[in-house]
This record gives structure tokens, C-alpha cells and sequence, in this order.
């Protein structure tokens, strides 16, 4: 059996390891944040390019109704 000494040495040496894991289990999560969860936006545009080929049929466009339209408008 392990002496009170011995058993209080082998408790520290497991919770520096404990201490140890911990800090290595957040770099790695803070490494998987930044690889998978990254909320630049300049990256998301890089990332998510807009086909410019089709932006022009997705715009959307404003024009005047016709004169008769408007008159009618303003007589109601």
C-alpha cells in the first residue's frame, strides 16, 4: 500500500496532468472554432463566392408605373 507521502505525490502529479489535458483539450477546441466556425465575414465571401453571371437576374428593380397608373392613384 502506498505510503501518505507517495499518495499525496501521485494526487499531484494527476492533477497536473489533469491541468494539462485541459489546456490542450482548449487549443484544440479553439483550433476547431477557428477552422469550422469562423464568423469572418470577408472569409465567408471568399468562401461562398456569388456567381456574377447570375446577379443580374436576382437583382431587383425599381421602375415607374405607367402615367395612367399614377393619375389614377391621386384621383381615388
Amino acid at each position: 500500500m502506498l505510503s501518505e507521502s507517495k499518495f499525496e505525490e501521485k494526487i499531484d502529479m494527476l492533477t497536473k496532468q489533469i491541468s494539462e489535458l485541459k489546456d490542450k483539450i482548449t487549443k484544440l477546441e479553439n483550433m476547431l472554432l477557428v477552422k469550422y466556425n469562423y464568423n469572418d465575414y470577408n472569409d465567408y465571401n471568399i468562401c461562398n463566392d456569388v456567381i456574377m453571371d447570375n446577379a443580374i437576374d436576382r437583382s431587383i428593380t425599381f421602375s415607374e408605373p405607367p402615367p395612367l397608373v399614377r393619375q389614377k392613384a391621386f384621383n381615388k
